[in-house]
């Protein structure tokens, strides 16, 4: 039988944006509350060195959930990432990866020729079968 872990948080970090909060809800859980979308962004900035996957968030997910605590992460009122709370990570991927992606790929030369080599691999490949038939 799983433990109960109870968590008990009061944090303030001030931003331009205004401050995000991580307080305990009514029923328990761990809310970390951004003022809008660019708070959220620039804690992603700022913490890029974190490499995260859907690996990290899925055993995140499952110590959370065993220990029966939740943790929500809300922006602007709306639920973007709540962990603990069932056995899969709910994730707003369309809110969250956009940031995250662009934040976390950077420009890298050898990452376009590889692809331009698949791209033009691909192309020959197709040419080669269609002449072939």
């Amino acid at each position: 039988m799983p433990k109960t872990t109870q968590v008990f948080a009061d944090l303030k970090i001030a931003h331009p944006s205004g401050d995000v909060t991580v307080k305990n809800d009514d029923e328990g859980n761990v809310v970390v509350h951004f003022p809008d979308k660019r708070s959220f962004t620039s804690l992603l900035k700022n913490g890029a060195s974190l490499k995260t996957s859907n690996k990290t968030l899925r055993q995140a997910n499952k110590v959370l959930y065993q220990q029966q605590q939740p943790v929500v992460v809300k922006v602007e009122e709306a639920d973007w990432i709540v962990l603990g709370r069932s056995q899969t990570p709910e994730i707003k991927y369309s809110k969250v990866a956009v940031p995250y992606l662009y934040l976390s790929t950077q420009f890298n030369w050898k990452t376009v020729l590889m692809a331009a080599g698949g791209g033009i691999g691909a192309a020959l490949l197709f040419l080669f079968l269609r002449r072939r038939n």
